[in-house]
């Protein structure tokens, strides 16, 4: 039996172990030193044996010449498969491998290999396991190759595309699978993928030559086109590329006359969405500028890693200014990594301000590393501040920083980041450092071997290219969460602060957060019983925040508190209705500024947690809109980003244009002196001369004036609950008893209910001499200045015949700090919708339907109009519209409708000797609608105006032609509404916010 050494070994591996088993039978090969594992000696070297040394080469030698036999052996059972053998066959010489002629001896047992004719194997036969087909192998072998990329050709197909990215491919095997139709029809591919396949000139002519004009996507990214593959390219798309949507030319070396030969050709290429072009060689931007300006679907151009400098980027960015001038799409532009500050930067600066004050096309834009000095980004901070389209931006490696709104701050070279931009307390978006200089992270040119007489332009060596390395080794690993609000995907959210229901309500409310440091404050909006202020947020950003409120910081009740990371201290804001600045006891007050606000040292911040972090809903205007998916911000394969308002064929942005004059402009708000005039002439018709002496009436008319507001606005409510069409608008006695009953100005011991019956019937009574005045007679309900003179005398009566003031003026202002909760209330209810009304969505949706409403307010309107006046809309025909339109649910019940019609209604000075109040026009009739979705239970700012388009869409178009509701049921429903639920029943039904509400119809 053979030992293993003694077997001929096939390989390295076996040589070695052969090799090893001598070594451990106590021999060496010639020349080595063995080594005792036993100790630390090394054994001197020692002399093998000539005839053991002799025996390994033989059995190396044996084994190989018994494999080639075995191979010969199985050919020939294969070409006799193939080809039977005739006499006339055809034979061709045998390959045999001589055995070396130094262990050719007599007598030795080495054989030489038998000669035997072979026939030659088709293609087909040679490499079947391997999908070649034999045109592609004829092809392979009279060009001297391997045709082996079949297989990959076949793994590549995906439908109508085909990617062998990263295949090595080559010239000459591209065209040799662009000659066989079997394994590559270029009739059905639309998609081609052709990136770092080693591609030159030569291959990309015959690609350019093979491509039918269906095509729709090349990519021949990381190969090498010159001027000729450039020019051949450019003709075919002047031709007939008509298709062709995307072109990936990057990392190719493009210079720029091949760059102005390609442009030419794609600004014909009239499907055109997106180009690539990054690492490249470009240095002149102007014929991309007027790519840029001609075009009008291009969407994204992306000229990352070149050498435009700051001329050519200028350049680029007159023909995007030109784009969006005239209405294009372009949407996303990557310039970074092009050395903008080293070679006039200031006209690029400019050139780019431009580009973000005047577009309103522009998406996204990737400004990053590009050297720029603070001078320049001042362009770029300016142009920005009256941008609000743009919602992503990069500016990392340029000397300036950005805000969490997206704003940005030069930095200027030897003033601390501190004082300019953010601290340590603030979340980094972008560069960590706050070292001036470290921030320009492009501010050398790439590394090059060093060359002579290399030719220099604007600061950069024509041999040089940017790379992946590059522009990662100039990168921190923080700088990932950016400020870009497409790519990092942040989110609006809305951050609430409470009302404290038993405390004295807030004034004004600033929230600050450490998105920037708690060094912005922003004002938030009273809603019903909290305040709310609407942010972006980045993700699983830990939110903290703390809230002025007046002029104490206090945080979220309930919340969770920590301690900032650096010591803050923050500034009182002021406001017109907030201007006392005088903080309160526990406020740690360290300074003033240089207006004399204080400076108070914040100890605690809270932590918003979801309960006052509400994510906002999509805008009605992004609803059903079609988006582009552009690729992730770090080139991976990673989750993508979405582009709203970004299509790929009807492309079509919001353009910057002025909008038409709102249906709504001439509606008049109550104004300091119209309410002045109303209640000069309320008080007027008034019949307290017994109760207020003359000497007194100045100072009622000034705490009346100060309080006028709010009285009209109780008014308004109080006047409308429970009405119907067959009654006027007025207070009842039962409302004018709630009324004053929730106010606690009657219902107790000192002003009983059948005190304020009786001021009812006082308040009734009409002077012989003003009876010829009074067009609108009301028996059974108070018009306003009658219920000016109820509220008089309860005051009289309980406070100052009660003994709680001396004088008239005091006892009415006690009564109107009673009110005070009801007219807050309604006031901010009657600002709300307006608020949400007088908004572009709601503009554009009643301008759309506008035909239909004119027809359905003159179908419903002027039946009850007095001859002589012009036809009005009266409380009753309004409420037969209503019972039409079927809008009622458990927030809007009928009761409710004479409050929709009040909302709707401009206030009048008077209502007395007129009857202009209650005759709705058109434009208060388009009010009317708007107050009765808005309070309705499914009320939510964020579906307004979609809800009413939905009824006017259906319910009311049917309301052109169906008859009117009977009036008796009009009355029945009203009169039949459940139970009075107070002043808190609308209120509350107005504040809902249901996002994800059926719609009206």
């Amino acid at each position: 039996m053979r030992s293993e050494c003694d077997s001929p070994p096939t390989s390295i591996k076996s040589f070695m172990r052969c090799r090893g088993h001598l070594a451990a039978a106590g021999g060496t090969i010639a020349g080595e030193q063995r080594t005792d594992l036993s100790s630390d000696a090394v054994v001197p070297k020692a002399t093998p044996e000539p005839r053991l040394r002799l025996n390994l080469l033989r059995a190396v030698a044996e084994r190989q010449l018994a494999d080639r036999a075995n191979m010969d052996s199985r050919a020939s059972t294969l070409s006799e498969q193939h080809w039977p053998k005739t006499p006339d066959s055809p034979t061709s010489p045998s390959r045999s491998t001589p055995v070396p002629r130094n262990l050719s001896r007599p007598g030795s047992a080495w054989r030489r290999r038998p000669e035997h004719p072979l026939p030659r194997l088709p293609v087909s036969a040679r490499s079947s396991n391997r999908g070649v087909t034999e045109r592609y192998g004829e092809l392979c072998e009279g060009s001297g190759m391997l045709p082996k990329f079949a297989r990959t050709v076949q793994r590549g197909f995906h439908g109508t595309e085909l990617d062998i990215t990263a295949s090595g491919l080559g010239d000459l095997q591209l065209k040799a699978l662009l000659n066989d139709k079997n394994l590559l029809n270029t009739d059905q591919i639309t998609r081609w993928r052709l990136r770092d396949s080693r591609l030159t000139d030569v291959g990309i002519i015959d690609f350019v030559t093979a491509i039918r004009l269906t095509v729709e996507v090349i990519d021949i990214s990381l190969n090498r086109l010159s001027m000729e593959g450039s020019r051949v390219l450019s003709e075919r798309m002047r031709n007939d590329l008509c298709f062709l949507r995307v072109v990936d030319l990057s990392g190719n070396g493009i210079s720029d006359e091949p760059a102005r030969i390609l442009a030419r050709g794609l600004l014909c290429c009239s499907a055109l969405l997106r180009l690539d072009m990054n690492s490249n060689t470009l240095r002149d931007g102007t014929e991309l500028g007027n790519l840029c300006a001609g075009h009008t679907v291009l969407t994204r151009l992306s000229l990352r890693r070149n050498f435009l400098g700051g001329a050519g980027v200028a350049a680029l960015f007159e023909g995007i200014l030109q784009n969006a001038e005239a209405g294009f799409q372009l949407a996303d532009v990557d310039v970074a990594w092009n050395g903008i500050g080293s070679f006039n930067g200031l006209a690029a600066g400019k050139a780019i301000g431009a580009v973000l004050r005047n577009s309103g096309t522009l998406y996204h834009c990737d400004l990053s590393y590009n050297s720029m000095d603070a001078s320049t980004c001042a362009f770029i901070a300016e142009g920005l501040k009256d941008n609000h389209s743009l919602y992503g931006l990069h500016v990392v490696g340029n000397a300036v920083s950005m805000d969490p709104d997206g704003f940005l701050t030069p930095i200027y070279t030897g003033a601390p980041l501190a004082d300019q931009a953010q601290d340590q307390s603030s979340w980094r978006f972008g560069d960590p450092t706050s070292n001036t200089m470290t921030m320009v992270g492009a501010s050398k040119p790439p590394p090059v071997e060093p060359a002579a007489n290399i030719e220099l332009d604007g600061g950069y060596k024509k041999s040089a290219t940017w790379s992946v390395d590059d522009d990662l080794r100039g990168r921190d690993m923080s700088e990932r969460a950016t400020g870009c609000w497409a790519c990092e995907g942040w989110e609006r959210v809305e951050l609430q602060y409470p009302i404290d229901p038993e405390g004295p309500e807030p004034k004004a409310v600033w929230m600050y957060t450490n998105l920037d440091g708690f060094r912005k404050g922003v004002r938030m909006k009273k809603l019903e019983n909290r305040f709310v202020a609407a942010r972006m947020v980045p993700p699983c950003c830990k939110l903290q925040a703390i809230f002025q409120v007046d002029a104490a910081f206090r945080n979220l009740p309930g919340a969770k508190l920590e301690k900032p990371k650096t010591p803050t201290e923050i500034t009182l804001k002021a406001c017109p209705e907030f201007q006392d600045l005088r903080p309160p006891p526990g406020q740690n007050v360290v300074g003033q500024d240089d207006h004399g606000h204080p400076i108070i040292h914040v100890e605690e911040v809270s932590v918003v947690d979801n309960k006052s972090r509400i994510s906002v809903p999509v805008a009605p205007a992004n609803s059903g809109r079609r988006c582009v998916v552009l690729d992730p911000p770090d080139g991976t394969n990673g989750v993508p980003v979405v582009m709203l308002r970004v299509t790929e064929t009807d492309f079509k942005l919001a353009r910057k244009v002025e909008r038409t004059r709102a249906f709504y402009a001439d509606w008049k708000r109550e104004s300091t002196s119209l309410l002045t005039q109303c209640m000069l002439n309320d008080f007027g018709r008034t019949r307290l001369s017994k109760l207020i002496d003359e000497d007194a009436v100045p100072a009622v008319k000034e705490v009346l004036e100060q309080n006028y507001r709010k009285f009209m606005a109780i008014y308004r409510r109080v006047s409308a609950v429970d009405i119907s069409g067959e009654t006027e608008l007025g207070v009842t006695q039962l409302q004018a008893g709630e009324a004053m009953m929730e106010a606690k100005l009657a219902g107790d011991s000192l002003t009983k209910i059948a005190d304020v019956d009786r001021f009812f019937i006082a308040a009734k009574v009409k002077d012989k001499e003003a009876k010829h005045e009074i067009v609108v007679v009301n028996d059974k309900s108070l018009v306003r200045y009658e219920f000016l003179e109820l509220i008089v005398r309860v005051a009289h009566q309980r406070f100052l015949k009660g003994g709680f003031v001396n004088t008239m003026h005091e006892a009415i202002n006690m009564a109107f700090e009673c009110l005070e909760a009801q007219g807050k209330k309604q006031v901010s209810i009657m600002d709300n919708f307006l608020y949400s009304f007088h908004c572009d969505d709601v503009d554009d949706v009643y301008k759309k339907h506008m035909t239909t409403l004119q027809e359905v307010y003159k179908k419903h309107s002027g039946s009850l109009t007095k001859p002589g006046k012009p036809k009005s809309m009266a409380l009753l025909e309004w409420q037969r519209l209503l019972e039409v339109l079927d809008v009622y649910d458990d927030g809007f019940q009928a009761r409710h409708s004479a409050i929709a019609f009040r909302l709707g209604m401009m206030t009048q000075r008077d209502e007395t000797g007129s009857s202009r109040f209650q005759e709705m026009t058109f434009l208060e009739f388009l009010h009317a609608l708007g107050a009765v979705f808005f309070m309705r239970k499914d009320f939510s700012e964020s579906t307004y105006a979609l809800k009413m388009e939905s009824c006017f869409v259906g319910r009311l178009k049917q309301a052109r032609s169906n008859n009117l509701a009977p009036a008796a049921a009009v009355t029945t429903r009203a009169s039949a509404g459940a139970p009075s639920p107070g002043a808190d029943a609308i209120g509350e039904s107005a504040a809902t916010a249901a996002a994800a509400a059926a719609p009206a119809t």
